[in-house]
Formats: structure tokens, C-alpha cells, sequence
């Protein structure tokens, strides 16, 4: 990681209140400048790769993220991304003692990927189940899906206008019962719900596929943090294992030409494929995340699947309940 100036200090333990205060801070300050499409926090990376330090453990300094399009070299000085920034107190006053480094993270142009795990198949598309539940709630145990609203649905009706879902066969295996969609151009969560037919049922739920691991739980979204490792499902990618390095982000993503404002992402340090949306990160034995979008320079993005979870028992026209 590059040196920076002497003067003022930087510090890894960063207290929230201080580094939502200074995150939101940079977003006024910054927020307008060319190129610039979203502002968070998280770890130093460089070239898609988080750094390490002398004893090869990950570096947990804790950087502001200016997200772009694209990285543009001899801007004008008025243009140009600060190297670091003071931090703001919980009363939003400058500490000028107390400085946080920046990162410059090119994430390309965000685009929602499709089909991970589990093959699916909605009308014209192709994706992945997250994970599949007995449902808890009520007397009657019928199975259900969970995947990203995006791959069974346009983000725009609910259910859509065809919730049918097939499996790689051909077999008709679900059908859509309820999805996120737009508010304003801004989609909170990306996550649908579908019921599977009595024939589908699976003999044991809540299993990841190709391992022995059963989900027993989510992971608190406190508990994702910058440096956090999780396990993952995305079985087009290959990738097996992945790093948490940003906190929570707001970011323009498109889908079929139209751009959505997505809130609650994360990013990991491995680049999804298309076809991997609805994969699941997982911690040990806890849910973690529900793959929504990737990233050509080197990203992928999901969202906490407890919250996520949450937000679909809401929209949901029954009650659910995976655990």
C-alpha cells in the first residue's frame, strides 16, 4: 500500500458512527465529481487483489472507495480524487488528527448476472436457486426457492407475467409467487419467491449443492464486514471462496438497457460470470449473501440474504420461514 503523508494518523479500528459520518461526508463533497458512481468504504485493494501484510494475513486498513466507470488519468486539479481524506466525527466536524486513506475501485459498468447453482429456467432466461426451504410457517410444509427477482422476473411486476420455471430438462419445477420490483428506478433488494410443485419437493432442503454443508441459519449483516471470508456457490465461475472488501454500497446496475439504483451491495474480490446470479455465500454453516450482479473488472455483488430474506417475507403473499 502507498505511503501517505506524515502528518494526522490512520487507524484500522474505525469506530461506525465515524466512518458512516465520514462516508457520507465524501458522498456531498465528491459525489458530483466526473466518473464517479457510488462511494462506500472498505479494504485497500489493488488490481482486484486485497493486500496482504508481512505475517500474509489481510490487510484490514480501512479505506474510502471512490467506485467508477473507468480510471481517467491528468484530470484537471479540480477533478481529482483526494489520496486521503480527515474524518468526520459522529456530529459531522472535521478531525483533522485523524486521516483515512482513499482507493479508486474500477467496477466497469455493473450488470446483473444469471444462472448460478441449481439450473433454472423462466421464460426466455436462464438462473439459479439460492437456496430451497420447507416452509416453517403455517401447518402445511409445501418447498419453496429463493433467487434473485431479476432472473424469474423484470423487476417490474409481481409475480410476473410468466412465473413458470422449468428445470435443464424441460420440466415444469416452480412457479414465481412473488418478486422485488422498481420503486422510482431503486431496488432495495433483488429476490424472488417461488413455490415448487409437489413432484420437486426436495428429500433434504437447505443443502448446498456439491457439499455436505446444510444452512442452519443467516448471518447477522452486522457480522459482514471488510475481511470477512465466505464460501461460495457459483458453479459457473468456479469460484470457490472470496473476500468481503467493501461495507455497504449504493450502485447504478443495468438490466436490459435500464439502469437500476441498487442499494445494500457488497462487493467481493472475485469476478462473477454471467450466469451466476442467485449464488449463495455462505460462513460455516450460516447464509451469508444472494449473488446479484458482476462486474467485467474483476467484482462480484450480492446482497445480506437475512435482510434480503426479510424484505421477501413482506412482499410475500404468505407467510415464510426458512429456519
Amino acid at each position: 500500500m502507498k505511503a501517505v503523508r506524515r502528518s494526522g494518523n490512520i487507524r484500522k479500528d474505525i469506530p461506525p458512527e465515524v466512518l458512516e459520518a465520514t462516508v457520507a461526508a465524501c458522498r456531498k463533497r465528491y459525489g458530483h465529481y466526473p466518473n464517479v458512481i457510488g462511494i462506500g468504504s472498505g479494504l485497500k485493494v489493488t488490481k482486484g487483489q486485497v493486500l496482504f501484510n508481512k505475517d500474509e494475513e489481510i490487510d484490514t486498513t480501512i479505506c474510502m472507495h471512490f467506485y467508477v466507470r473507468h480510471k481517467v488519468q491528468d484530470l484537471p486539479s479540480g477533478s481529482r480524487l483526494p489520496r486521503f481524506v480527515y474524518a468526520r466525527t459522529a456530529e459531522d466536524t472535521v478531525d483533522r488528527t485523524w486521516r483515512i486513506p482513499t482507493d479508486v475501485v474500477n467496477v466497469g459498468s455493473p450488470r446483473f448476472a444469471q444462472k448460478s447453482g441449481t439450473a433454472i429456467f423462466p421464460t426466455g432466461k436462464s438462473g439459479a436457486i439460492n437456496i430451497v426451504f420447507q416452509n416453517r410457517a403455517g401447518s402445511r410444509r409445501s418447498s419453496y426457492l429463493v433467487t434473485c427477482a431479476h432472473v424469474v422476473g423484470d423487476l417490474m411486476q409481481s409475480p410476473p407475467v410468466d412465473p413458470l420455471i422449468c428445470d435443464q430438462s424441460g420440466a415444469h419445477l416452480a412457479t414465481t409467487i412473488a418478486n422485488t420490483t422498481t420503486v422510482q428506478g431503486a431496488v432495495t433488494y433483488d429476490i424472488a419467491l417461488a413455490r415448487l410443485f409437489i413432484n420437486c419437493a426436495p428429500g433434504d432442503d437447505l443443502c448446498i449443492e456439491g457439499t455436505e454443508t446444510k444452512i442452519s441459519g443467516f448471518l447477522s449483516p452486522s457480522q459482514i464486514r471488510p475481511g470477512l471470508q465466505v464460501g461460495c456457490a457459483f458453479p459457473v465461475s468456479n469460484v470457490l471462496t472470496a473476500t468481503v472488501v467493501s461495507d455497504r454500497i449504493t450502485l447504478p446496475i443495468v438490466l436490459n438497457g435500464l439502469e437500476c439504483h441498487v442499494s445494500n451491495l457488497f462487493l467481493i474480490n472475485h469476478a462473477a460470470q454471467k450466469g451466476d446470479s442467485g449464488g449463495l455465500l455462505y460462513s460455516e454453516e450460516l447464509a451469508a449473501g444472494i449473488l446479484v450482479a458482476m462486474s467485467d473488472e474483476g467484482w462480484g455483488l450480492f446482497h445480506p440474504l437475512e435482510e434480503a430474506f426479510e424484505h421477501l417475507q413482506h412482499i410475500s403473499p404468505i407467510p415464510i420461514q426458512c429456519f
